[in-house]
């Protein structure tokens, strides 16, 4: 006759089931975007990359990746409200028709912006999607190359109040070329000292 181990009752492995889900899990959630954050990451980077190893598995699975990367967009890009009214006083006009030979270029971190900034001809309309954008370390995002009279080069939101700019640098844009446009944009200094 053998004997057999006594096996763990089930409520046990439930208590270590529910305590793994309810504590541990959102721990380490939370340890993962801290860690992204501080080093300059953006959460809606950690969704995508959950939900693409997340396919071809099981359907469980899969879903629950759809579902982290839809929570970690919203987190990182905030809800998105109503259009915000236009102060005449403040300089703030309606946008300006688009040439039709204009091409969009669109830009969801900041180092995209940076290199569509770099890159971008007369008549190239630099589009945010929209969310909040840092910077910082480094120098002032340098505008060199300008656009032309008929085709300025333009840098905006779709919406205003969609796309918040945080700058953690002593001058955010340097506009050393004519020709270039902002719109719809939110901008503002976030250094640690305002001296």
């Amino acid at each position: 006759m053998s004997r057999q181990a006594p096996r763990q009752p089930r409520r046990f492995r439930r208590f270590v089931l529910w305590f793994v889900l309810l504590a541990v899990v959102p721990i380490a959630a939370a340890a993962a975007l801290w860690l992204l954050e501080s080093r300059g990451g953006a959460p809606r980077l950690l969704g995508s990359y959950i939900e693409r190893h997340a396919q071809g598995r099981n359907p469980v699975v899969e879903s629950v990746g759809q579902r982290a990367n839809a929570l970690l967009r919203s987190l990182d890009r905030g809800a998105v409200g109503a259009d915000l009214p236009l102060v005449p006083w403040s300089g703030a006009m309606a946008s300006a028709p688009r040439p039709v030979h204009a091409t969009t270029i669109l830009a969801g971190t900041p180092e995209q912006l940076i290199g569509a900034i770099g890159q971008a001809q007369p008549g190239d309309v630099i589009t945010l999607l929209p969310g909040t954008y840092r910077f910082s370390g480094g120098g002032a995002i340098g505008i060199d190359r300008g656009g032309r009279e008929g085709a300025p080069i333009t840098v905006r939101a779709e919406r205003p109040g969609a796309v918040i700019l945080e700058f953690d640098l002593l001058e955010g844009f340097h506009v050393r070329a004519p020709w270039w446009t902002f719109e719809n944009l939110h901008i503002r200094g976030v250094c640690g000292r305002h001296s």
